[in-house]
């Protein structure tokens, strides 16, 4: 009597376990950022993190910045929904370690964008891992 109850409290144990794994699982796909893979997903990110409110972001081709040495630098256009459109450029460095947006009409003032993910095809398995390691930290 007495082991068919530890058995049967074990059993529940182990599934309640077993949910509460898979809703934090489910709540961590949830609020996960979106990925940053482009430039105009950069441009994207810094105008909401502003709070600009936008349709679309399209880059031009790239173009040496003057006077500047592996300097290049992109047009940038952001559409809102009601038709209108403001554009700017991006300031990069060599390889997009440092890029920068700058849009007057939106009072954005070279601001630096956040880094591009380089290999988007195991991104889920790079933001597995940070979740897993800021879990961990927060056991004791």
């Amino acid at each position: 009597m007495h082991n068919q109850r530890r058995q049967r409290n074990l059993i529940l144990l182990a599934t309640a376990v077993v949910l509460l794994l898979l809703a934090g699982v489910g709540a961590a796909a949830l609020l996960r950022p979106r990925p940053i893979i482009t430039l105009n997903d950069a441009v994207a990110a810094v105008l909401d993190r502003r709070g600009i409110a936008h349709e679309r972001v399209t880059t031009g081709r790239a173009h040496p910045i003057t006077g500047i040495y592996f300097s290049y630098a992109f047009d940038v256009s952001v559409q809102f929904g009601d038709g209108s459109s403001a554009v700017g450029t991006i300031d990069c460095s060599p390889s997009q370690s440092a890029c920068f947006v700058d849009m007057r009409r939106l009072g954005v003032h070279y601001e630096r964008m956040p880094a591009l993910e380089r290999d988007t095809r195991w991104e889920w398995l790079a933001w597995a891992r940070r979740v897993l390691r800021r879990v961990a930290a927060l056991t004791p």
